[in-house]
């Protein structure tokens, strides 16, 4: 064995080590905090009634959440494989692995994107930290999202310089994955993935006229998929920022370098996309949905929900404009240099551009992870919120080549990933939540690969080897203080912290939810509510949707429709359904939570509907604790 065989396989095993070393870390702070808690709008528990539904009684798109049957269908083959009881415990250990396993596979990714195994540590901590935000939203499908775009990365650095079947095929499944989870966010992939490959295969670039259609596609789809909010300040510049982030790209791409792939690897990654639709769709309607069914769930009641539930608006400040034009002017010159081979920039100016590149990329990664504004109050916040928007158009930086550094084993992952970071920025649209730290974890490696091209791009116009290591080092030094800094973020917010509130909080001790804690209030509230509701209630609903409730207290919503949070989701012809269902029930109760229905909108959350009506007519009062109020319908001769 050769000496440099040698070294390589010392650097694999330590690397290897070191990320299992982290990694288990990982899972300690995860442990704690997705233990620690309960969000009382209560996403939670309608994910769990909903797939407990799907086990057990087979799938019905009678339940309005707005996402489609993926999500249901893997979820329900783990919980099904492992025999896991489909509950508060059970759910949050499945999130739990997703959070550490979506913060590894960016971490390897980055490792073998950029050749630095400081990078790809530094980049599993920031994602981590990024995706704190699962903690407060077990088993929503924006876990599961979070994890296959972790994949659809991890994969496409295998699609090697030779022909990759398999992960292209892993691509294109987790593609069509993400696309029968939440069609927007898997439209926004997919339009990704095509740009990639209208650049790359030569069976679609002899198609001149198909690039184009395809980068104006790309570049206004942010603008289409927000065009009943473009008439709004907020929703202009929201759509407006991303579509010139996504035309800087398209822009760097022209001026980019890449090899021409083999076309057959197209037919693998068709492939992965009709397989795993077919399957998922193909099982769902085998349960009993109907093709209509289907559309509705898949298609109709995402672009609904928009029109019924109050957006929670990303609103930047007007000085992100100056950044909108900046990097296109940027990219601009990019693409000029890049074109006219004698204009290549001087030396000076080579370095100039690499120390930029790192400093842009170590802003974009902090950006990040040092704005999470909903567990940082906001005098404290480093940075705002809205900073990770700003640097978006600087996304393009990280399609920047190196002169002669070839990176023909990560080139396609490379070319793949900034598109892919840019449109994933709309998954914060219209609900700017929990999904503005999934919006945005991708930036992550797009900024660690900025640092490592600024490094190499100084190394490669040194020519002697003693002085051309300095600004590798300064580069490496660069990247370990980011990991210093990340560590101190761990330090005192992470295992420590987490342990601590985990411990100074008490057991739910409900239910299916026996490892979850919570404040004492809360702890003695929610086993009052289930005790008057075992005492008193054969059956109950919740206004707004509360489906915890029927966990810890091991009932089944009374109709076939389960509760969402929000009621106008639900027309007012299965309204009528749900209370025929209703009305012949003895000791029928509701569980109300006033404060709640308006911190979801009161008009959106509890509107003058056949249902409300119903459950505000004849019911008395029986108990009230904190903000939740028990009624009983008392029979009377009134009529549904």
């Amino acid at each position: 064995m050769s000496t440099l065989s040698r070294t390589r396989g010392v650097r694999l095993g330590l690397g290897v080590l070191i990320f299992a070393v982290t990694t288990v870390i990982t899972y300690q702070i995860a442990r704690y905090r997705i233990f620690t808690g309960f969000q009382r709008y209560d996403d939670e528990g309608y994910m769990l009634v909903s797939l407990r539904s799907f086990l057990g009684h087979g799938w019905f798109y009678d339940v309005f959440n707005g996402y489609g049957p993926f999500h249901y269908e893997f979820w329900g083959a783990v919980f099904s494989a492992l025999g896991t009881p489909i509950d508060h415990d059970g759910g949050r250990v499945a999130t739990m692995a997703v959070w550490v396993l979506s913060s590894l596979l960016i971490g390897l990714s980055t490792w073998r994107m950029t050749g630095s195994m400081v990078l790809g540590l530094a980049a599993q901590l920031s994602t981590f930290e990024a995706l704190f935000s699962l903690a407060n939203e077990p088993m929503h499908p924006g876990g599961i999202i979070v994890l296959l775009l972790s994949v659809i990365v991890a994969s496409s650095c295998f699609v090697r310089n030779r022909v990759s079947p398999i992960p292209m095929a892993l691509l294109g499944a987790s593609v069509m994955a993400i696309i029968l989870v939440k069609i927007n966010v898997g439209i926004f992939a997919l339009a990704a993935v095509v740009l990639i490959c209208a650049v790359c295969y030569p069976a679609l670039a002899r198609f001149r006229w198909l690039r184009p259609i395809v980068e104006v596609g790309f570049v206004a789809l942010p603008l289409v998929v927000m065009s009943s909010k473009v008439g709004e300040p907020w929703g202009r510049h929201y759509a407006v920022h991303v579509s010139v982030a996504a035309l800087a790209v398209v822009v760097a791409l022209r001026a980019r370098h890449f090899d021409r792939r083999d076309s057959k690897e197209l037919l693998w990654l068709a492939g992965g996309i009709l397989v795993v639709g077919l399957t998922i769709l193909l099982a769902t309607v085998a349960r009993g949905t109907s093709p209509f069914g289907l559309f509705e769930a898949i298609v109709a009641l995402p672009m609904r929900f928009i029109g019924v539930r109050p957006p929670v608006p990303l609103v930047l400040p007007s000085s992100t404009y100056v950044f909108d034009l900046l990097p296109l002017v940027g990219a601009l010159g990019y693409w000029y240099v890049a074109r006219n081979r004698e204009t290549r920039p001087s030396r000076n100016w080579t370095r100039v551009l690499a120390t930029l590149s790192i400093l842009i990329g170590l802003s974009m990664a902090f950006a990040v992870i040092t704005s999470i504004t909903q567990f940082t109050p906001a005098s404290t916040q480093i940075v705002p919120v809205y900073f990770r928007w700003v640097l978006l158009p600087f996304a393009w930086v990280a399609l920047i080549q190196p002169p002669r550094t070839p990176d023909d084993e990560t080139q396609f992952a490379r070319l793949l990933l900034p598109p892919v970071a840019v449109l994933q920025t709309m998954h914060a649209y219209p609900v700017a939540g929990s999904q503005l730290y999934w919006a945005t974890f991708l930036l992550i490696p797009v900024g660690a690969i900025c640092i490592a091209n600024g490094a190499r791009w100084i190394a490669v116009d040194r020519r002697d080897d003693s002085v051309r290591r300095v600004p590798l080092l300064i580069g490496t030094t660069a990247a370990l203080a980011a990991l210093v800094v990340l560590v101190g973020i761990h330090l005192n917010q992470g295992l420590g912290q987490a342990r601590a509130a985990y411990n100074s909080s008490v057991p739910l001790g409900l239910p299916g939810a026996k490892d979850v804690h919570v404040s004492a209030e809360e702890a003695a509230n929610y086993r009052a509510i289930v005790a008057v509701i075992d005492q008193h209630c054969t059956a109950f609903m919740t206004l707004p949707g509360m489906n915890s409730f029927y966990v810890w207290t091991h009932q089944q919503p009374p109709t076939d429709f389960k509760e969402p949070e929000l009621i106008a989701l639900v027309d007012d012809a299965h309204q009528q359904q749900m209370i025929e269902t209703i009305h012949s029930i003895d000791g029928l109760c509701t569980v109300e939570n006033i404060d709640l229905a308006q911190w979801w909108g009161t008009a959106a959350a509890i509107p003058p509907s056949p249902l409300v009506r119903y459950l505000h007519h004849d019911f008395v009062p029986i108990a009230k604790f904190g903000d939740y109020e028990v009624l009983k319908h008392e029979r009377g001769d009134s009529g549904p």
